[in-house]
C-alpha cells in the first residue's frame, strides 16, 4: 500500500499503453491501473469557475523546468504522477499519444497550478 493512499509517483517504465479513454499503468507491486481521460477531465472543469474553451480536454498539469524530472500529474483519484528521464521521453510516451486523442495537460509557467 503507498504511504499515501490518495497520490501515486511512478516512473515512465510504468505505462503500459495510451488509448482514446485513458492510460494503463501498473503501480510499484505490480497491480494494474486505470487513468480514466473523462474523469480528470471532469475533475479539472468542476474546479475552474468559468473554463476557457481549451480547457474542456485538460486532464491534468506538467511541469516546465523547475522540476529535477519532467513529470505529468494527472487529476485521477488516486492522484497519479509519472516522471521521465527528459522531455523527449515524456514527449513520446504520454503527450504525444494523449494529443493524437485529443487530451492535453495544463503547463505550469507561472507556478500558479489550480487547487484540487
Amino acid at each position: 500500500m503507498p504511504a499515501n493512499p490518495s497520490f501515486m509517483s511512478l516512473h515512465a517504465a510504468h505505462l503500459i499503453t495510451v488509448t482514446a479513454g485513458g492510460l494503463l499503468f501498473h503501480d510499484e507491486e505490480g497491480r494494474v491501473g486505470w487513468i480514466d481521460f473523462g474523469t480528470c477531465r471532469d475533475r479539472w472543469l468542476q474546479n475552474r469557475p468559468d473554463p476557457l474553451e481549451w480547457e474542456g480536454r485538460c486532464v491534468g498539469w506538467r511541469s516546465t523546468g523547475r522540476t529535477p524530472l519532467p513529470d505529468v500529474e494527472f487529476l485521477s483519484y488516486p492522484r497519479v504522477r509519472f516522471e521521465f528521464v527528459g522531455y523527449a521521453q515524456r514527449n513520446a510516451l504520454l503527450l504525444g499519444p494523449m494529443r493524437r486523442f485529443g487530451w492535453h495537460t495544463w503547463q505550469d509557467t507561472l507556478g500558479r497550478l489550480p487547487s484540487f
